[in-house]
């Protein structure tokens, strides 16, 4: 199944392989969402946490030995990021009386999320801005609708050494600049460049909402 993530990918995952980040992200993603809904409930923040705890775990340093330690650290990962949004909810009620601490709050929580998207956001414009129109069209066939080398070069018309080399001078251009630029973590730059563009687009929509 596409969107299952088993034993055997967890090495290529380690090594930093976008194509299985974007396998562990689709098999994960609805069981996250899943748990911080039974955490937290319904709410307007529910995606923003999600994320949070895909980011955060994205960002530990070190390697998995197996899927199941992977899931274990993203349930402590879930645990720590929906109890201490419980605690924000709690301290917003309970200080609710203080507009002004209340208000530092809002401004504080707004500038996360809009630092979150920008991330997401700024990859797109340095593909677009930054590579060659055919160097473009690879990235975007290969990561985003995960086509294989054949079918690109099918499409496109060009050899399929051809494709392997214009693949490999867009991750390498857009991975440096994203990483001097932004400060980027390496294997959130990966997470980053291998989503589809419409998961993207919906995530961002929601955080907007």
């Amino acid at each position: 199944m596409q969107n299952e993530f088993t034993q055997n990918m967890v090495g290529a995952f380690n090594e930093g392989d976008a194509r299985y980040i974007v396998r562990w992200f689709n098999a994960s993603y609805p069981k996250i969402l899943n748990k911080v809904k039974i955490f937290v409930g319904e709410s307007s923040e529910t995606l923003d946490l999600v994320m949070e705890v895909v980011t955060k775990f994205l960002e530990r340093k070190g390697t998995y030995d197996t899927v199941m330690n992977m899931n274990n650290y993203v349930d402590r990962v879930i645990e720590t990021v929906c109890l201490r949004y419980k605690k924000r909810v709690k301290t917003r009620r309970d200080n609710s009386y203080d507009l002004a601490e209340y208000m530092r709050n809002l401004e504080d929580e707004a500038a996360e999320k809009a630092n979150t998207r920008a991330k997401y956001e700024y990859l797109q414009y340095l593909a677009t801005e930054n590579l060659p129109k055919q160097c473009l069209h690879v990235f975007h066939f290969y990561y985003h609708e995960e086509l294989r080398h054949k079918e690109i070069a099918r499409r496109l018309n060009i050899s399929e050494k051809a494709v392997e080399h214009h693949k490999n001078t867009a991750f390498k251009k857009l991975r440096i600049k994203f990483e001097n630029e932004t400060g980027g973590n390496p294997s959130l730059f990966l997470f980053v460049i291998a989503l589809p563009v419409f998961v993207i687009y919906l995530l961002i929509q929601k955080m907007l909402s």
